[in-house]
């Protein structure tokens, strides 16, 4: 065997071996963009944790804090994308055909809740090993309810403060699970034709936030799900579709960097109240993720080329335990760094431990990932078949003996 082609071997089998990790049984349905969308959306959270734990390693003067703190105020974008990936595929699944609410509820309710009580078990058992970090109130009666209504997703929708920072959204989330489908069945929206659903939407979506912006009504942020499922039907449309160019393409990157900028500056030089400036800075994502994730499903040019990496997909495949665990292994690794080293400005420092953190929170994701949520979430048992049918490559890696990376 030559070294090129020894080479070339290798390659191949660390690539099945990942293949093994983080392909999910039914990816060759699955939108290989949006998975890569969903990589994006964990990347811009890391974001925000990464400067909220290690900006004490940066002088506030300096340029690294200021990159630093765009990150972080851009990063919440994030979770907004999530959001609008969640309109388009679960109001998608709703409106392409009649469910039994009862077993949708059931699939939504196995895809959240093993990884996330897995993650809330460890919170609370770390709360009991560190009560100082705590946020269980004193008191039997108090801390159970207060461990119960983070269970029951409870904090977000409602003024509770949540014990893992991130787990706010799985409210939002939920409620939109428990609504769509009432929602789609009260209008009905499978028998009115696209164009009618894309005016409706589009004006559901206009009166929410003229409502948010005149607080008659709270979360703004749960627009994005409107603009997901808006996105749905505007995917479905082959008129609309067929008006896709590259122009346009460069022009959705642009408004959604200018977004970006745009979302910086009301949040951090505009004296605005909270509720309006939470409105203004939903209605700039509502455009500016609309174009940019329209592109990257539907457009078949370099933003979903992008989209669709390997590994940036494998990252949105599990993204959901990289979301919940993320930001527990950040405070891990700057605890651990503070006992080694004084937290003072050191910029070089600061910019090295962001890839060493990025890697550390892959890493505990991954066995997340391996050991919750693909088993119990992702692939039941049975699924794993249909897996090495759909790709060939990971059928041969697991019979190759590579059993303890999930074969």
């Amino acid at each position: 065997m030559s070294p090129t082609t020894g080479r070339l071997h290798r390659h191949r089998t660390l690539r099945e071996r990942l293949a093994v990790i983080y392909e999910v049984s039914g990816t060759a349905e699955r939108i290989a963009s949006m998975e890569g969308l969903r990589g994006l959306a964990v990347l811009l959270v890391f974001f925000v944790h990464f400067h909220a734990l290690f900006r004490i390693y940066v002088d506030r003067e300096s340029l690294s804090y200021a990159c630093s703190r765009f990150l972080s105020v851009t990063g919440h974008s994030g979770v907004d994308l999530f959001f609008v990936i969640s309109g388009y595929l679960i109001y998608g699944a709703v409106l392409d055909r009649r469910i039994q609410y009862g077993r949708f509820l059931r699939r939504r309710v196995q895809r959240i809740y093993p990884t996330f009580l897995s993650v809330l078990g460890l919170y609370v058992v770390l709360s009991v090993l560190f009560p100082w970090k705590s946020k269980i109130p004193s008191g039997h009666l108090n801390a159970v309810l207060y461990v119960l209504a983070n269970a029951a997703l409870l904090p977000g929708i409602l003024p509770i403060e949540p014990m893992m920072s991130v787990a706010w959204t799985l409210s939002y989330e939920f409620f939109f699970y428990l609504t769509i489908p009432i929602f789609v069945a009260i209008w009905g929206l499978r028998e009115r034709s696209r164009l009618a659903r894309m005016v409706f939407l589009s004006g559901c979506t206009a009166v929410f936030l003229a409502s948010s912006m005149l607080s008659w009504v709270g979360h703004s942020r749960l627009a994005l799900f409107l603009i997901g499922a808006l996105l749905y039907d505007v995917v479905r449309s082959e008129g609309l579709k067929a008006r896709l160019n590259r122009l346009g393409e460069i022009c959705s990157v642009l408004v959604f960097v200018l977004g970006m900028v745009a979302i910086y500056v009301v949040t951090t030089q505009l004296q605005l109240s909270i509720p309006m400036r939470s409105v203004i800075r939903v209605v700039i994502l509502c455009v500016s993720l609309f174009g940019f994730t329209l592109f990257c499903v539907a457009f078949n040019g370099l933003l979903r080329r992008m989209f669709c990496w390997t590994p940036i997909r494998w990252l949105g495949n599990m993204s959901y335990s990289y979301y919940l665990l993320h930001s527990l292994t950040l405070q891990a690794v700057v605890l651990g760094l503070s006992r080694l080293i004084t937290p003072e400005p050191y910029p070089i420092l600061f910019w090295a431990m962001m890839p060493v953190s990025l890697s550390a929170t892959l890493v505990s994701s991954t066995i997340l990932f391996l050991l919750v949520e693909k088993p119990f979430s992702l692939q039941p048992p049975g699924t794993r078949a249909k897996l090495r049918a759909e790709y060939p490559e990971v059928a041969g890696a697991t019979q190759g003996g590579t059993g303890a990376h999930g074969g």
